[in-house]
């Protein structure tokens, strides 16, 4: 007789009973659980009897509770009650159409697609959909590109090879697939690791040191001194050539007694006084009968609102 212990209903998978639980999962992980049990005083069939009944919960569970007394006698018995209730006609017809429509994504390499097909397959074993037509039904699903390439790689002979030549064609291109994904991802990280991490201590250092040098850089800047004597940018007071005497000789000369720093001068701008642009005092408007320094006597004068 088996003796259930408690360990043995810990480590069970559980089956719902709802719209997207998958029987064939829930079996499949089921008995890979029971194959790990031994024993010497029962067999594997009392086992899987014994143990199913445990791994059901809430509308599953109601639903065992309904079959009549003693109308199960064997696994096999258990399995097909099992999925003609949870795995209806019409759940099986959905997949057989989702086989057959089934279409590779945008951008999703050979190998995931692959996967994903197998995956339809596995999930409603009993299509009863032929191997040949398997294999048309996912190469007509296939992009240009990817249809293209199996195409120039089997020399235009798949799809009327050996439905199992076929798929084992199928079966190594999708490997090929997923090696050059991990070589492109390798080459990737191995770019991304030799450039800079913006988040790291190394880089916010760098920044930092940038940032010093910078400043350093503005307070270093090159200072050009400016004469007091002749206002000219270059040179100090102390190296200046022209005296202070011949400066104050030529400054009367061409602008009179001003004071050489009254701001009413034309001479203020010390470092530009020399600059023929900025010579407010020009000689030649002076010349000018035209030009008057102010409105003398209210004659003479012209206004751009006459």
């Amino acid at each position: 007789m088996f003796d259930c212990k408690p360990h043995y209903i810990n480590i069970l998978p559980h089956f719902n009973g709802r719209s997207n639980d998958e029987p064939y999962t829930h079996l499949a992980e089921f008995l890979a659980i029971c194959s790990t049990i031994r024993g010497h005083d029962f067999a594997l069939e009392e086992v899987k009897l014994r143990l199913f009944q445990l791994s059901l919960k809430d509308k599953a569970k109601q639903w065992f509770l309904t079959l009549p007394a003693n109308s199960i006698r064997t696994w096999g018995e258990m399995q097909q009650v099992f999925l003609d209730e949870y795995y209806s006609m019409t759940k099986t017809d959905d997949a057989r159409d989702e086989i057959r429509s089934f279409s590779q994504l945008s951008s999703e390499p050979l190998h995931e697609t692959f996967t994903r097909y197998k995956e339809l397959i596995r999930k409603c074993p009993h299509h009863q959909i032929e191997k040949w037509e398997l294999i048309k039904c996912f190469a007509r699903g296939l992009d240009d590109e990817t249809w293209n390439c199996l195409e120039s790689t089997s020399n235009g002979t798949l799809l009327s090879n050996h439905e199992d030549d076929d798929w084992e064609f199928l079966e190594m291109m999708s490997k090929r697939s997923k090696a050059k994904e991990s070589t492109d991802r390798a080459k990737k990280h191995h770019v991304s690791r030799s450039l800079p991490d913006l988040d790291s201590k190394d880089r916010i250092s760098t920044l930092e040191w940038e940032i010093t040098r910078m400043k350093k850089k503005e307070v270093n800047a090159v200072q050009f001194a400016v004469c007091e004597d002749c206002g000219e940018i270059g040179h100090r007071t102390d190296q200046c050539q022209t005296g202070p005497g011949d400066y104050t000789e030529e400054v009367n000369q061409v602008y009179g007694d001003r004071k050489q720093y009254d701001m009413n001068s034309n001479t203020y701008h010390l470092g530009l006084r020399n600059h023929p642009n900025f010579r407010y005092g020009n000689a030649s408007n002076q010349m000018n009968p035209n030009f008057q320094s102010g409105n003398q006597g209210g004659q003479g004068g012209s206004s751009y609102n006459n």
